[in-house]
């Protein structure tokens, strides 16, 4: 599989070492508005690999939401798009509005 994470901060680092270790995914995408987080965070694995922006994930099997609250939602719409699964980090959504959007 191929998996996308969104965000290259701590909670980040935490879901891209447990997809390391999963024997059914193969490459990881990692992207942050800071690039070189997103360098930093790909670096610590070889079978990690940054990107510019989520939507250069195309392709992928997954995505792993792992940035601020307030921007969760477009990226959920964009998953949501592409045809696959998407998990997010908590909170939804930063109002009953967006998390019904997300929904």
């Amino acid at each position: 599989m191929r998996i996308g994470v969104i965000g290259a901060g701590r909670i980040a680092a935490i879901h891209v070492a447990n997809l390391v270790d999963h024997p059914v995914v193969g490459d990881i995408l990692v992207t942050d508005v800071v690039a070189e987080a997103a360098d930093g965070l790909a670096g610590r694995h070889p079978s990690v690999s940054s990107v510019p922006g989520y939507e250069d994930m195309r392709g992928c099997d997954a995505v792993v939401v792992c940035s601020p609250a307030d921007t969760h939602v477009p990226m959920i719409e964009w998953g949501v798009e592409q045809g696959i699964p998407v998990l997010t980090e908590k909170p939804l959504a930063m109002t009953l509005a967006e998390a019904d959007r997300a929904v």
